[in-house]
């Protein structure tokens, strides 16, 4: 009887282990099937992102909007379908692409939808073959609201266009190309605090403030002059973190040429300016391949902007987001000036002239002018270069950032 019940027994834990072994091949293999479904999801969503992406720089770099959604819709489908394949799967596409300000999206922004489709393994013994997985991002392409990195020259930035918008006159090269003069627009920053070097070709030139002298000069139709003397085509040295620790000393000023400024600037920003000349820091801007300046828009003729001009105290970072009435003030030198940062560009620089580091090469615009205007230039610090449009590492913006001077941010918005 004991032998009997014992067999009995043994039968019973037989069927168990089958029945458990078939369960637990089960649960792996349904395991599988939806260890391959993330692992496609995390796919679909890495080839919306880069989609997204693509789409939002070609509404960046293409000005007419009906061109610039063909290109964006085009460079989207290359990367979603062809850039992003792996591992034999090839049927991802793209179902739908939407353009802002359409869809709850801002001015700028390409949200993109992708469908990648894939075999199931357990699914399939019960009449589902395979399974669909989707994903959407977003992207966009603004003007920039900050930088890091940056170098301490501003550019003015004029009002130019007939509605009062913020236009700076600045030509652009490609990110991927150099700055040659003969065949590139090229800038020459000139510091002197006395003279305001002109171009005929500009026609008759602007009055100057007393008692600078202006020194007219043949430049051809390559080349354009930004003083250090005058209120209307200048620019300035200025201390980005508002005179916080050493006001203008020159070794720290070096450091952010050599290093860029390591914290974070805001536009809508003042920064006082650097009073004097530092013929030191274009020893060390000779080494510059580019660079990040800040974009001003309005000048004080005062430290303290809130109390003389209408504006804020401009110690880094307070902010001010009203507009600030004030007029144009001239630069002159040995006075407290703030600048009001609006925005950012890009510098490429091809040569400075300062301690023995010379623009003499065909390709510069310094050396054209030596030849044009012998001696003029003689023992002035200048810098000379082109500005970029594209994107430039080390920006963040928004949507609402205001201008952008061929400098744009690029980034993911959902």
């Amino acid at each position: 009887m004991k032998r009997l019940l014992y067999s009995h027994t043994r039968g019973q834990s037989m069927v168990l282990m089958v029945a458990l072994t078939i369960a637990i091949f089960g649960v792996l293999a349904l395991s599988l099937d939806m260890g391959y479904t993330y692992y496609i999801r995390r796919w679909a969503q890495n080839a919306a992102d880069s989609g997204a992406l693509a789409a939002a720089r070609e509404l960046c770099i293409e000005p007419d909007l009906a061109t610039g959604k063909t290109n964006a819709t085009n460079a989207a489908i290359d990367y979603i379908e062809n850039k992003n394949l792996a591992f034999g799967v090839n049927s991802q596409t793209m179902t739908n692409i939407i353009f802002g300000p359409d869809g709850g999206l801002e001015a700028g922004e390409a949200q993109v939808d992708v469908a990648i489709n894939h075999p199931n393994f357990v699914a399939s013994f019960f009449g589902r073959d395979s399974t669909t997985v989707p994903a959407t991002a977003a992207a966009g392409c603004f003007a920039p609201s900050a930088a890091f990195g940056v170098i301490p020259i501003a550019w003015l930035c004029n009002l130019e266009d007939d509605e009062g918008e913020e236009v700076c006159d600045m030509t652009y090269i490609s990110a991927d190309d150099e700055c040659i003069f003969t065949d590139d627009y090229m800038y020459i920053f000139i510091e002197s605090v006395d003279e305001f070097f002109w171009c005929e070709e500009l026609g008759s030139h602007p009055t100057v403030p007393e008692p600078s002298e202006v020194i007219t000069m043949t430049c051809g139709t390559n080349l354009e002059i930004v003083n250090t003397a005058h209120p209307e085509h200048s620019w300035p040295w200025v201390d980005l973190d508002g005179g916080i620790g050493k006001k203008c000393a020159t070794d720290e000023l070096i450091d952010w040429v050599n290093n860029g400024f390591e914290g974070t600037i805001p536009i809508n920003t003042w920064v006082p300016s650097c009073t004097g000349e530092h013929t030191s820091v274009y020893g060390v801007a000779a080494g510059l391949d580019e660079s990040t300046i800040p974009i001003f828009d309005l000048v004080c003729n005062s430290y303290d902007a809130r109390n003389e001009c209408d504006g804020p105290e401009p110690t880094y970072p307070d902010l001010w987001q009203d507009d600030v009435d004030t007029d144009l003030l001239p630069l002159v030198t040995n006075t407290e000036y703030t600048f009001h940062l609006i925005s950012f560009a890009k510098l490429r620089i091809s040569c400075v002239d300062a301690q023995g580091n010379k623009c003499d090469q065909d390709e510069h615009a310094r050396h054209a002018l030596d030849i044009m205007n012998p001696g003029i230039l003689k023992n002035k610090e200048t810098i000379e270069g082109c500005f970029i449009g594209g994107f430039i590492p080390g920006l963040k913006g928004d949507p609402s950032a205001g201008v952008g001077e061929g400098a744009w941010t690029l980034y993911l918005t959902r």
